[in-house]
């Protein structure tokens, strides 16, 4: 609800795409709670790969950037809890990568946490959908994303998952 009244009514203009997903990925790692219940520091292999070729793209900076830091968010929860469930043979991976595409650019945000159910990506949009606990999460960030990406910008928002193995997310943004 917050995320809905703050989002920005502002023009599209055009911004460093490299740079605002670098800088998101980093407030999204430094914004999780980052202790194990046991105590010990939390680590996490963060990957970062910026096409030089995408160069600036045209949006409402913080709202497409407010989309990326809701699904990297979920993405260091996932690999949170996989490192729970696997214990501590398991390294936790986050990789965000920004590719020049022939009519636009894709990010895409990359991560080796337990996945998603095929039955749950066929709701993971939809408003108060939620895979987390009771408590942990309202179900509005990737919804939220959803509409800046797909219905305001006019892109592309897809997820790609295997149980066991991780998720991808991959925005695209036309030119």
């Amino acid at each position: 609800m917050l995320s809905h009244a703050a989002s920005e009514t502002g023009e599209k203009a055009a911004f460093p795409l490299n740079e605002m997903a670098e800088e998101y990925f980093k407030v999204a790692f430094h914004s999780q709670p980052v202790r194990q219940e046991n105590g010990k520091e939390f680590n996490c292999d963060l990957v970062f790969k910026g096409d030089e070729k995408v160069g600036m793209v045209k949006g409402v900076r913080s709202d497409i950037g407010r989309a990326m830091l809701n699904i990297m968010t979920n993405a260091f929860e996932a690999v949170q809890l996989q490192k729970e469930q696997k214990g501590e043979a398991f390294q936790p991976k986050v990789i965000v990568e920004t590719k020049k595409r022939a009519k636009g650019v894709e990010v895409v945000i990359t991560d080796n946490g337990p996945g998603v159910s095929k039955e749950d990506q066929q709701k993971i949009f939809d408003p108060f959908f939620t895979t987390k606990p009771p408590n942990k999460g309202t179900g509005l960030g990737l919804s939220l994303a959803f509409e800046t990406i797909v219905l305001v910008h006019k892109g592309k928002l897809n997820v790609e998952s295997e149980l066991g193995k991780g998720t991808s997310f991959k925005i695209f943004l036309p030119a």
